[in-house]
């Protein structure tokens, strides 16, 4: 439940030809198949690093050059340098999910399984109202400030995809491990907490007030000297209170009492989930109102997540709205190639179908996320 890995060095477990393509193949990495150009590799052997699809590759690195060549739909410019996405899509009729490169060809010296992600200045694409909602609150803010970091006590949630994890996935079918398999919804990630009688809202980067907030005398002197000596003294501004901020992840905590609900239950916890709604992700989920569907519960002082079970009753008991689940057992699928098949089908909600399945284990602190090709090609 980390920030995602975007580069890793890996090693090909296999290569399969595709028919009528001289120059191309297909590369299979754990649980996922990426077409590359023929002759660069050898299975089991060639040290390679694997891009994860949503990407973000700066072109103007050697090793990326050519990357500046693909469609423009896939070009963007981040602090004012090109960049390509690495997306799913299909070549010569081969769904291809990634991109890969021979480690030689990066200039690292590293080993198979290390992150190279910030070594390759890798981040990752974000839709424009994504990206806008993650660092401001989205359309509906009215004032505040947005001058805070995410809290630093709770982790960011981003599953990790399951075709990582083939070993472990396998591992679990053959011990019949059971697991919690929800919806995966297509929303903003929200975070609401109270840590010692102090109360927030974040979205996936950045912290919310949910209270006026008053400077000391000295911080507020301080603030006005600098703003004497940068505007001017007729425009400095003598502020003690910093306002609350009201944007739809504030409106949507208060509104379904979110804080109140931590405050009942009485520990240090936050909770984690997803907002949805009409002007959220092209309202994906069909509804007709913005609304907060919880999937985690970080217990902040034992810095642990709830299991499954621990999880329901607090919603139950304090009347918090959950995402839908959609089974609770063993693992239906005995493989990682089932599983993604399984990932296609109707939305858990309102939507046109379904984004793919999230699974949590009933027993330890162990999920992984199985996205929709189908989603991954109609809507990415």
């Amino acid at each position: 439940m980390t920030e995602r890995t975007l580069a890793r060095v890996v090693t090909i477990d296999e290569l399969l030809p595709i028919e009528g393509a001289d120059r191309i193949e297909l590369a299979i990495v754990g649980g996922w198949q990426v077409v590359v150009q023929k002759g660069l590799y050898v299975p089991n052997d060639t040290k390679a690093v694997y891009f994860e699809v949503d990407s973000l590759l700066n072109t103007e690195l050697p090793v990326f050059n050519e990357c500046a060549n693909w469609s423009s739909k896939l070009l963007h410019i981040v602090e004012g340098k090109t960049h390509a996405r690495v997306k799913t899509m299909k070549l010569r009729k081969q769904l291809s999910q990634g991109y890969m490169v021979p480690l030689e060809s990066t200039g690292l010296k590293a080993n198979v399984g290390d992150d190279v992600t910030q070594k390759l200045g890798v981040v990752k694409y974000e839709k424009a109202e994504e990206k806008d909602m993650n660092n401001s609150g989205g359309t509906g803010v009215k004032n505040g400030t947005t001058a805070l970091g995410f809290p630093k006590f709770i982790p960011k949630t981003d599953q990790t995809r399951v075709q990582n994890i083939t070993h472990m996935y396998n591992k679990a079918v053959e011990q019949g491990e059971e697991f919690e398999e929800s919806f995966k919804l297509d929303g903003s990630s929200l975070t609401a907490f109270v840590r010692n009688g102090v109360s927030g809202v974040a979205s996936r980067n950045v912290g919310f007030r949910v209270e006026d907030e008053t400077r000391s005398f000295f911080a507020t002197l301080s603030r006005y000297i600098g703003h004497v000596r940068t505007r001017g003294i007729r425009a400095a501004k003598w502020e003690r209170v910093i306002k609350k901020d009201d944007n739809q992840f504030t409106q949507i905590v208060a509104e379904q009492g979110v804080i109140e609900a931590i405050r009942r239950d009485g520990r240090n916890l936050a909770i984690q989930g997803e907002l949805i709604g009409p002007s959220i992700q092209k309202n994906f989920e069909g509804v007709d109102k913005n609304v907060f569907l919880c999937y985690d519960v970080f217990l902040i002082d034992e810095q642990r997540y709830m299991l499954p079970a621990e999880r329901i009753k607090f919603c139950t008991d304090q009347g918090v709205k959950h995402v839908p689940v959609n089974f609770t057992g063993k693992l239906q699928a005995p493989d990682v190639a089932s599983a993604i098949t399984r990932a296609d089908g109707p939305s858990g909600l309102h939507g046109k179908y379904r984004e793919g399945f999230v699974y949590k284990s009933t027993t330890r602190d162990f999920s992984f996320k199985v996205i929709s090709n189908a989603y991954l090609l109609k809507e990415e």
